[in-house]
C-alpha cells in the first residue's frame, strides 16, 4: 500500500515539475508562484489500527497532497478561487471562469483520475484497501466540488469491495460511510449504516459484543429514518417510511432488554404503538399490545422523561389513542346547582337606537371559540366530564386509575376504573371537585391500561379536529354557594312535574281538595353546607293567571326573610295555604238532571217578582288547564242581551259568572288537576357578593274535587229598604251530605247529588261605591270630557260609554255581593269544610236596581202622617184618605223622563199578586206623573185621594221609573258628576230603571 501511495506521488511530482519548467521558461526571473488551488485532503483511511484502538474517532493514516505550480502571472482577469482548509471551493469571481496552467489538473477531472486509478485497483486481488482508499478520497473531493451524485457512486462502491476484516475495523467502515453520507444529506443511506455499523456491534462471529454501541447507534439514526424522539413531532410530521421505522423501533426495544434496561424497552414499546398505531394492522397492533403488557410486567410506564448515562433524555410516551377517544363532553352542574345570576331590575336609559356601525364590538363573523366554556363551575362542588372511550383490540381491555388532568385553580380529580368490550363504545363519567375560584383548563385525562400510564392531552391527540376535539377545555370557576335541601309535610307525587324548568325539581307534593276547602302544607328548609343563606327568594310558577294563582297558592315571604340567615346544618319552616279555587257559578253539564230539594218551596207563579225554576242551556266547554279569573273585565259586545247572563225572570236559565264568560268556560263541576312550581333562588357567601345564586323548586300537584255549585241565583226585594234577597239554586255534588250555612244563623243540609234553594239577606251596594270605581277607572283612562258621565241612574247618556259603565257596575255589584255572601259548606263524614265564592256573578239591570242603593230619598205621608217602614195602616171602608208621595234626587246628575206611580194590589202570600181592583178601590187624580228632568238635590211630590169600597189587606206598589228613549238628551255638564249608563243602548225599544218604596205600604181596610 506505502509503495502504490509512494508512486502515485512521485508520479504527481514529476507532472507538477514539467508543467512548472514549461511554463515558467519565458521569464526565468518571474519566481514560480504558489498555485491559486489548493486541495487539502484530511482524510480517514479506511485501515483500522489494533483492535484497542477500534472505538478511536481518529483515522489510521492520511495523505496530505498539495499541488503547486508557477505561473507566469496571474489570470486574465487577475481573480482567483482557492478551496480552503476545511476542503471548500471560494469561487473569488462569479463573473469569470477559473484557467488553470496546462500542468494543473482542471477540478472536474480529478473524480475522473481517481475513477481510472479505482478501476485499476480493483483488478488485483490485493488492492482493497487501496481501491477503498481511493474511493473514499474520491468522495471527499467530489462532497468539496458539491457532486453528491458521484460522492453516492464512489461510496456505493465501497460497499461491494470485499476485504477480510474484523468486526470492529467493518464497524469503523461502516461509520466512516455514514459521516461522508451525512454531508451529502443522503440521511436515509447514513441511517442504514449506522444500523449495518449496530448489527456488526453484536454480531454473531463478534467476540465482544457491545450492545451500549448498538443502542447508541439505532437510536442516533433516527433521524435519518425521518424519526424524532419526540412522539409528538413524529404524529405531526407524518414523515418517513412505516416499514422501515417500525422495524428500528422493535429492534431497538429488544436492543433495550438486551442490555438489561426494561424501563427503557417499554417506553419505547410505548411509543411505537402511539406513533405507529395507524401503520399496524389489527394483529401486529393486537401482538404488540400484548408484548408492551409484557414489558410493563418488569417494569411500569410512567409518563416522565428517561434520562441515559451519556445525557440523551427520552421523553415521555403516552398511549392518547389506547383507548379511543371519540369525545369528551364538560358537562353542567345539575339544575338544581347550577349557579344563576341574581337579576337586577334594569335602568330605562332611554329608546333604543339602531345602527350598522360597530363600535369596538366583536364581529359575529368570528369563528366561535368551542374550547370556552359558556356555563360555569361552583368551588367545592363535584363535577362531571363525560368521555366515549373505544377498545380498538380485539381482547377486553382494563383502564384503571382515569382522572382528569387539569391546569390553572387548584383541582382535585377522582379516579375511576372501567372494563372497556371490544370495538365498543363507552361513556365513562369523570368527576372531581374545583378547590378555588379562577379559571380551570382541563386539558385532557390520565389512564393505566396495558401496565403504562398515560397522559392524553387532547392536543396530542390524532386527527382530533376530525373528532371535533379542541386542544382544551376553559371552565369558570365561581365561588362557593351554599346548598338547600326542600322538604314538605304532604305525601309526594310518582312523578315530577311537566311544567318547563322541571329539572330544577327537587322534591315533590300532592294534596286533594274540594272547591272551596283550604289546606295547609309546612315547608322545611335545610342548609346542608358550611356557608350561610342569607338570600331567599320564593315565588310560584304555573300556567295559571297569576291573580288566580296567587289565590290557590298563599304564600307570606315576610315569614321566610324573618328567619334569614340559615345556619349550617339548620332548617326553617313556614306554611303554605292552598286554597281550591273554583267557579261555582254555571249550570251543570250531566246527563241526569239534579234532584230539586223540598227544604223550600218551589213553585212560583207569574208577576213581576216571581221566580222562575227551569233547568236548560246547552252543555259548556270544560278545561282542566286553569282556572280562569273571575275578576275579568267584560270584553266585546254589551252582554245584557246574552242569553247566558238573563235572570231567572227571564225565559232563560243556567247563568254564569263573570269570569265564565270571560273566557268562554266553567271548571267548578268538574274535576281537575293543577301544576305549580315554588321556586327558590337562594344564595350567601362570597357568592352572593359576586351577584350568584342557585334555584331549586318542590312541583305541587292540586287536584281539586266539586263540592257545592250554583246553577241559577235571582234577586228579591227584602223586607227592609237598606237590603235585598239573593236567591240561590245550590247542589251537591259530592257523595256525601253536605251541611250550607248562608246565613249567620241558618243551616240546611244537603243530600248527596241534590239540589236546594236558599235566600241570602244582603246589603244593597251603596252608591258612593260605584261612584268612586266609575272616578277611578275615568281618570286611569284619562276619558273626562266636558259632557259629563252617561248616567245608569237616568238611562240616559253618552252612547259611546253607556256599555263600558254598565260593565263597571255590574262589575261592582258583583264584588259586593261576594264580598258580603258567605257560603260555607261542610262534609261531617269527611271532617272537611269550605266555602263557595260569588265571585263573578252576572246581574241583569233589573237586578241591578234592587242590589244597588237607589238614587231617590222617599217620603209617603197617610194623612199627612208619615209611614215608617214595616208599619201598619188602618182604615176604614168608604174612608177618604190622602196619599202624599215626595221623592228627592241624591244622584250627582240629572234624571230625566221620571214617572211616579201609585198602584194598588192584594197579595194572597202565595205567589199571586192581584192587581185587578177596580171594584174595590178608587183614586182621585191621576195615578202616576211625568217629571221631565229632576236635578241633583231636587224634590218633586204627587198627591193622590183613595177610597176603599170593601174591607181587606191592601198594599201601595209605590214607584219611579226612569224612562229612557233615544231622543232623550244630557243635560249641562257637571265636572263632579259621574254618570251610569243602562243596558242595550243599540236596542230601538225603551228600556228603563225601576226604583220602589220598599216594603210596599200595607192598608188594611175594615168595615165601619
Amino acid at each position: 500500500f506505502n509503495q502504490a501511495r509512494n508512486q502515485l506521488l512521485a508520479n504527481s511530482n514529476n507532472n507538477n515539475n514539467s508543467n512548472a519548467y514549461n511554463g515558467d521558461s519565458g521569464s526565468p526571473a518571474v519566481r514560480p508562484k504558489k498555485a491559486d488551488m489548493v486541495i487539502n485532503l484530511n482524510s480517514e483511511t479506511a485501515s483500522i489500527p489494533d483492535k484497542t484502538s477500534a472505538s478511536s474517532n481518529s483515522s489510521a493514516s492520511s495523505i496530505s497532497s498539495t499541488f503547486s505550480s508557477g505561473s507566469g502571472g496571474s489570470t486574465a482577469s487577475g481573480s482567483s478561487s482557492s478551496l480552503t482548509d476545511s476542503g471548500t471551493l471560494v469561487n473569488k469571481s462569479a463573473s469569470t471562469a477559473q484557467k488553470f496552467p496546462p500542468n494543473i489538473l482542471q477540478p472536474e477531472d480529478i473524480p475522473a483520475r481517481y475513477r481510472e486509478a479505482i478501476i485499476n485497483y480493483s483488478k488485483y486481488r490485493n488492492a482493497g484497501i487501496i481501491e477503498t482508499e481511493a474511493a473514499l478520497k474520491a468522495a471527499r473531493i467530489c462532497i468539496e466540488q458539491g457532486k453528491n451524485l458521484d460522492v453516492a457512486m464512489f461510496l456505493q462502491n465501497v460497499l461491494y469491495i470485499n476485504l477480510n476484516m474484523s468486526e470492529q475495523q467493518r464497524v469503523r467502515r461502516f461509520e466512516v460511510l455514514t459521516d461522508l453520507y451525512q454531508k451529502i444529506g443522503y440521511n436515509r443511506k447514513a441511517a442504514f449504516c449506522q444500523r449495518l455499523a449496530a448489527w456488526r456491534h453484536v454480531a454473531v462471529s463478534n467476540t465482544n459484543p457491545d450492545w451500549g454501541q448498538s443502542y447508541r447507534l439505532m437510536l442516533e439514526s433516527f433521524s435519518g429514518h425521518k424519526l424524532s424522539l419526540e412522539p409528538q413531532e413524529v404524529l405531526e410530521n407524518n414523515t418517513g417510511w412505516p416499514v422501515l421505522q417500525i422495524d428500528l423501533l422493535q429492534q431497538l426495544v429488544g436492543t433495550a432488554r438486551r442490555l438489561g434496561q426494561p424501563a427503557l424497552a417499554t417506553r419505547h414499546m410505548t411509543f411505537l404503538l402511539q406513533t405507529m398505531w395507524a401503520q399496524l394492522n389489527s394483529h401486529d397492533q393486537k401482538e404488540m399490545a400484548l408484548q408492551l403488557q409484557n414489558l410493563a410486567s418488569q417494569c411500569e410506564g410512567a409518563p416522565v422523561p428517561l434520562v441515559l448515562e451519556n445525557g440523551t433524555v427520552i421523553p415521555p410516551a403516552n398511549l392518547t389513542d389506547l383507548p379511543l377517544c371519540s369525545q369528551l363532553l364538560v358537562k353542567d352542574l345539575p339544575s338544581h346547582m347550577r349557579p344563576a345570576k341574581i337579576a337586577i331590575s334594569k335602568v330605562d336609559s332611554g329608546p333604543f337606537l339602531f345602527t350598522p356601525i360597530h363600535f369596538n364590538s366583536v364581529d359575529r363573523r368570528t369563528p366561535k371559540d368551542d374550547s370556552k366554556i359558556t356555563f360555569n363551575w361552583v368551588q367545592h362542588d363535584v363535577c362531571e366530564v363525560n368521555v366515549k372511550l373505544t377498545n380498538p383490540l380485539p381482547f377486553e381491555l382494563q383502564v384503571t386509575d382515569i382522572r382528569l388532568l387539569t391546569t390553572g385553580v387548584v383541582f382535585e380529580a377522582f379516579p375511576q376504573t372501567v372494563m372497556l368490550q371490544p370495538n365498543v363504545v363507552t361513556t365513562v363519567s369523570l368527576h372531581g371537585t374545583p378547590i378555588e375560584k379562577g379559571d380551570l383548563d382541563i386539558q385532557g385525562y390520565s389512564t393505566h391500561t396495558l401496565g403504562i400510564k398515560s397522559n392524553c392531552r387532547l392536543k396530542q391527540m390524532l386527527h382530533r379536529k376530525r373528532r371535533n376535539l379542541p386542544n382544551h377545555y376553559q371552565v369558570n370557576v365561581i365561588p362557593a354557594l351554599p346548598k338547600l335541601e326542600l322538604k314538605t309535610s304532604l305525601p309526594q307525587t310518582a312523578t315530577f312535574s311537566g311544567m318547563p324548568n322541571a329539572d330544577c325539581v327537587t322534591t315533590s307534593a300532592s294534596i286533594t281538595l274540594y272547591n272551596g276547602e283550604s289546606g295547609e302544607c309546612v315547608v322545611t328548609l335545610t342548609n346542608t353546607s358550611n356557608i350561610l343563606i342569607e338570600y331567599i327568594d320564593a315565588t310560584f310558577h304555573s300556567n295559571m293567571d297569576s291573580t288566580l294563582q296567587n289565590r290557590i297558592f298563599q304564600l307570606a315571604t315576610d315569614e321566610i326573610t324573618s328567619q334569614l340567615p340559615i345556619k349550617p346544618n339548620e332548617s326553617i319552616d313556614f306554611k303554605l295555604i292552598i286554597y281550591g279555587e273554583a267557579d261555582f257559578l254555571g249550570a251543570i253539564t250531566s246527563s241526569q238532571p239534579y234532584v230539586h230539594s223540598s227544604h223550600h218551596d218551589g213553585t212560583n207563579s207569574a208577576g213581576p217578582q216571581s221566580l222562575t225554576v227551569s233547568h236548560g242551556g246547552g252543555a259548556i266547554t270544560v278545561s282542566n288547564q286553569s282556572i280562569p279569573s273571575r275578576i275579568s273585565s267584560p270584553t266585546g259586545t254589551h252582554r245584557r242581551n246574552d242569553p247566558l247572563t238573563s235572570s231567572f225572570r227571564s225565559s232563560h236559565s243556567g247563568h254564569s259568572s263573570l269570569a265564565t264568560l270571560s273566557v268562554g268556560i266553567a271548571t267548578g263541576h268538574m274535576p281537575r288537576q293543577l301544576e305549580a312550581q315554588l321556586r327558590f333562588r337562594y344564595s350567601g357567601g362570597e357568592g352572593l357578593q359576586e351577584g350568584f345564586c342557585r334555584q331549586c323548586a318542590i312541583s305541587f300537584n292540586v287536584e281539586l274535587l266539586p263540592s257545592a255549585q250554583i246553577t241559577n241565583w235571582d234577586v228579591l226585594s227584602a223586607e227592609i229598604p237598606s237590603q235585598f234577597y239573593l236567591v240561590l239554586d245550590v247542589v251537591n255534588q259530592t257523595a256525601q251530605e253536605m251541611s250550607l250555612n248562608y246565613t249567620s244563623n241558618k243551616t240546611i243540609l244537603i243530600e248527596a247529588k241534590e239540589s236546594c234553594r236558599v235566600p241570602v239577606p244582603v246589603d244593597r251596594c251603596p252608591l258612593e261605591r260605584i261612584l268612586a270605581a266609575m272616578e277611578q277607572q275615568q281618570q286611569s283612562l284619562n276619558s273626562i270630557g266636558a259632557d259629563g258621565y252617561p248616567s245608569i241612574l237616568s238611562g240616559v247618556g253618552v252612547p259611546s260609554n253607556s256599555g263600558d259603565a254598565a260593565d263597571l257596575t255590574e262589575r261592582v255589584c258583583s264584588e259586593h255581593i261576594s264580598e258580603n255572601v258567605n257560603l260555607k259548606w261542610a262534609l261531617p263524614g269527611l271532617d272537611c269544610s269550605g266555602v263557595a265564592s260569588l265571585r263573578g256573578i252576572t246581574l241583569s239591570p233589573t237586578m241591578l236596581d234592587l242590589v244597588t242603593v237607589p238614587p231617590l230619598q222617599w217620603e209617603v205621608k197617610i194623612d199627612k202622617q208619615q209611614v215608617a217602614p214595616q208599619s201598619e195602616v188602618t182604615c176604614v171602608t168608604g174612608q177618604f184618605i190622602t196619599l202624599s208621595v215626595g221623592i228627592c234626587n241624591l244622584s250627582a246628575s240629572v234624571l230625566h223622563q221620571v214617572q211616579l206611580s201609585v198602584q194598588f194590589y192584594q197579595d194572597f202570600q202565595n205567589g199571586h199578586h192581584n192587581y185587578r181592583l177596580e171594584t174595590r178601590v178608587t183614586m182621585t187624580g191621576p195615578n202616576h206623573i211625568l217629571i221631565p228632568a229632576l236635578n241633583k238635590d231636587e224634590k218633586a211630590f204627587h198627591e193622590c185621594s183613595v177610597i176603599f169600597f170593601t174591607p181587606g189587606r191592601f198594599k201601595a206598589d209605590i214607584q219611579c221609573r226612569s224612562l229612557s228613549s233615544t231622543t232623550a238628551t244630557t243635560a249641562a255638564s257637571v265636572d263632579s258628576a259621574v254618570v251610569v249608563s243602562s243596558s242595550s243602548a243599540a236596542s230601538s225599544s225603551s228600556s228603563s230603571h225601576v226604583w220602589r218604596f220598599i216594603p210596599p205600604v200595607e192598608i188594611t181596610v175594615i168595615d165601619q
